[in-house]
């Protein structure tokens, strides 16, 4: 799963400049991705700390339970969709994170 620079700025309370630094360096794995003409980096959250990965999915869990909990009349928001989008992401994420470790 890959995040934001501004997300995982937020994760490990350092600033976007900060972990560009540390991408150059290597110490994050990371991907440029073009973006109209400019790039924008995204970070590996497998090369977070473990504490960081754990707080990003304590938030997903909460925004799942705040998308579960909205009233279900008329058609879901934008945020309720981009919630849900982001819950199944997140299963699917978690669900190959414990493959992986089964088969190590």
């Amino acid at each position: 799963m890959w995040l934001s620079l501004n997300d995982c700025s937020n994760l490990l309370d350092l600033t976007v400049r900060a972990l560009r630094y540390r991408i150059t360096k290597g110490h994050l794995a990371a991907r440029k991705i073009e973006n109209n003409g400019s790039f924008l980096y995204e970070i590996a959250l497998e090369s977070l700390p473990q504490d960081a990965q754990q707080r990003y999915w304590q938030q997903v869990r909460i925004a799942q339970e705040q998308a579960v909990n909205q009233p279900k009349r008329g058609r879901p928001s934008k945020a309720a969709k981009q919630a849900q989008e982001a819950a199944k992401a997140a299963k699917q994420a978690e669900i190959q994170a414990n493959a992986i470790y089964a088969e190590a």
